[in-house]
């Protein structure tokens, strides 16, 4: 693996697992040399390597009782090792799931006053200015990256043309890169979340077929809850009901993919058979929405327009979600339930 590789790709693991549409990866193969000294005594802390483990977990499922218990290691951690730049990453990655995104900010600000060129933390930066819909902000901090191969940054500024209106340009780059490099030669988890940009970018242009293919063949390269749902979606556009269903069934569980197994299988009348489910979905939702826990807005959004036509409580929720994220989704998500 190239010398560089091990110092970025924990935050690619972390960006594929972000809350928005967007999707990044870690290895732990590879050389041994100076430049990834930093990483191979993070793998060393027995702390980080549990974070590591709950991270990759919650990356493949989901599930947010893995950060929670990440969040659990790593909010001592911050307090006591403050001057490690890779715990203070990985708490900004955690802090940016659960939507703490000024406090995602002040710990990547902290990780680069104390190292400047630190892809990682620019890497992160760049996706949080995203869902927050602040593309130059991103734009900025792609170009701030130092030590990673051009397609990583190929693939981060491809995702600062999506926001932009800029995705048919920025896919004829892209995927013109993919076809050239030699996938045998690139890490999975990297060239699989470059893959997953390029099916957000020719989904943006309405080319379904082809955003379809790259989906899946980035599921092929790793699975990714987000990329999924992405793959679902662009089913369900086409209409293609069936093909959405044995798609969900490759799948996990996690809310995201939930939500759409109870919009498909109210496309193809199997909605009685989940009934339980169903009813304790909603519970759950009804008590997020009292408590005010925002974090799955998005999905509760989705659920009452789609599922359960609650229209009022479906346009509260898309417009609480998209105060907290601006990336296209969540853009049409708004739009939906304007009425």
């Amino acid at each position: 693996m190239n010398r560089h590789v091990l110092r970025y790709m924990f935050v690619l693991l972390l960006l594929i697992a972000s809350p928005g549409q967007a999707h990044d990866p870690l290895r732990e193969d590879g050389g041994h040399d100076h430049h990834s000294q930093h990483l191979e005594h993070a793998a060393e802390n027995p702390d980080l390597a549990e974070v590591r483990s709950l991270v990759t977990r919650f990356r493949e499922t989901g599930n947010d009782t893995h950060l929670d218990k990440a969040w659990s290691i790593l909010e001592s951690a911050v307090r006591q090792a403050s001057n490690d730049p890779e715990t203070l990453v990985a708490a900004a990655f955690v802090a940016q799931s659960r939507h703490e995104f000024e406090l995602a900010m002040q710990l990547l600000e902290q990780a680069q006053s104390i190292r400047r060129n630190y892809d990682e933390s620019w890497l992160l930066k760049a996706s949080i200015h995203l869902v927050r819909g602040e593309s130059n902000e991103a734009a900025q901090a792609c170009a701030q990256l130092r030590s990673v191969p051009p397609l990583v940054v190929l693939t981060c500024n491809a995702r600062v043309s999506l926001v932009n209106g800029h995705s048919a340009r920025a896919l004829a780059w892209l995927g013109g890169v993919l076809r050239a490099v030699d996938a045998s030669e690139t890490p999975p988890d990297m060239y699989a979340w470059a893959l997953s940009v390029a099916g957000d970018l020719a989904v943006a242009t309405g080319d379904a077929q082809q955003a379809r293919t790259y989906y899946q063949q980035s599921l092929e390269l790793a699975e990714r809850t987000q990329v999924r749902a992405a793959l679902v979606d662009v089913l369900l556009g086409e209409g293609n009901d069936q093909a959405a269903w044995q798609a969900l069934d490759a799948g996990t569980t996690a809310l995201p993919l939930l939500v759409r197994r109870f919009i498909v299988a109210k496309r193809l009348d199997r909605l009685p058979a989940l009934a339980p489910e169903l009813d304790r979905t909603e519970r759950e939702f009804e008590a997020w929405i009292a408590a005010e826990d925002w974090l799955h807005a998005r999905e509760m959004a989705r659920f009452y327009v789609d599922v359960v036509s609650r229209p009022d409580l479906a346009r509260r929720l898309a417009l609480i979600n998209f105060g907290l994220q601006r990336e296209p989704e969540d853009l049409l998500l708004e739009q939906r339930t304007r009425g």
